[in-house]
């Protein structure tokens, strides 16, 4: 087994491309969401877990030699409550389908009744969306071959909002799209 270089670090291959680390994380949604509370409230894993901080100080006299040291031991504030309420927040903002914002439980079931709260428009997708109108008008008459990808298999548009630099390209007739939705 060799080593591979990942973000300057050494770390131990497993079978194929990824470090051991990441293929225990790709089979693991626990540990991920683990990490995830972690990476969210920022604070390494061991302290998430429970387990206590361990500080050592170091005291020296005005020449420089060591006269003495002392241990601080504090307890993580994190305890098994704490770690349940936020990895259940996390489950629950999983849970929330993209689209509408609920629970997809609910989002999918066709025993719930609904009531339209308010509507808004995302002027970013609404953008997004006439583009591809757009595409899809220009290749309506293109066929699949088999074996081959059709125009839109994998397209993904992306839209950001136009930069100075963008506004002055569009008026030379040099932007790709420029458009308000």
């Amino acid at each position: 087994m060799g080593s591979a270089v990942l973000g300057g670090m050494d770390h131990q291959r497993g079978r194929g491309e990824h470090p051991k680390i990441v293929r225990r994380l790709r089979a693991s949604p626990d540990e991920r969401r683990r990490l995830e509370a972690c990476r969210e409230y920022g604070i390494d894993p061991r302290t998430f877990d429970g387990e206590p901080t361990v500080e050592r100080h170091e005291h020296y006299d005005t020449d420089g030699h060591l006269t003495g040291t002392t241990v601080v031991t504090r307890e993580s504030p994190w305890d098994a409550y704490s770690r349940g309420e936020a990895l259940a927040d996390l489950v629950r903002r999983e849970r929330i389908h993209p689209g509408c914002g609920n629970d997809v439980e609910d989002a999918f079931n066709g025993d719930v009744r609904w009531y339209v709260d308010h509507t808004m428009v995302c002027q970013a997708c609404a953008t997004r969306d006439m583009v591809l109108r757009g595409l899809e008008k220009q290749h309506e008459k293109d066929r699949a071959q088999p074996n081959t990808p059709a125009w839109s298999d994998g397209r993904i548009v992306t839209v950001r909002p136009a930069s100075e630099a963008d506004m002055r390209a569009a008026t030379k007739g040099k932007a790709a799209t420029l458009t308000r939705a």
